[in-house]
């Protein structure tokens, strides 16, 4: 049917589809246009990408959450390399119920998140790196290897996987899970 064909979800799109993209570099923010969407679910995810260049991956996490029907805040440009500007942007990011770290190089963000948030952290190692950070492998060790209890983390330049992750969280608040 043609409603079938309008529900397609296209998450790797060329860089050049993105110039409308909602988030904004040097610690700012986007707003997805989620809510309580499609699928009726509840909750807010907060998707933080390290530099400008870990964008295009957050940009796919957000665009899947919106699919679904998840209310999802992107803000870009708030790695280690300017800890002042996730400092900024910490009360935000802890009103979120789950919090998608997208990093690349060393991944350092995904640690410094989970000691500073309380939410759930789904990290995401990017490609994006040169040297040894060997297309992504030393930002999936680092993510793995975290010091931050209970994070999560998902293969490399999988924004889609980290958000169908929190859409699977998600579904848990205000459920009734004493029989499960």
């Amino acid at each position: 049917t043609v409603q079938n064909v309008l529900d397609n979800l296209n998450t790797m799109l060329p860089d050049d589809s993105s110039k409308g993209s909602k988030g904004k570099g040097n610690g700012g923010k986007g707003k997805g246009q989620g809510g309580q969407g499609k699928t009726g679910k509840k909750g807010k995810v907060a998707i933080a990408a390290a530099g400008t260049s870990d964008q295009r991956v957050a940009t796919e996490a957000a665009r899947t959450l919106e699919f679904s029907g998840v209310d999802a805040e992107v803000f870009v440009d708030i790695g280690v390399a300017g800890l002042w500007r996730l400092e900024a942007r910490l009360p935000e990011l802890r009103a979120a119920d789950i919090v998608i770290v997208v990093a690349g190089m060393d991944a350092a963000l995904v640690s410094v998140m989970g000691g500073l948030v309380g939410a759930p952290i789904i990290g995401v190692p990017t490609s994006v790196g040169y040297g040894v950070a060997e297309g992504g492998s030393t930002a999936l060790n680092s993510a793995l290897a975290s010091c931050a209890q209970g994070v999560a983390v998902v293969n490399i330049d999988n924004g889609f996987g980290a958000a169908c992750a929190a859409v699977r969280m998600l579904s848990l608040l205000g459920t009734d899970r004493s029989r499960s």
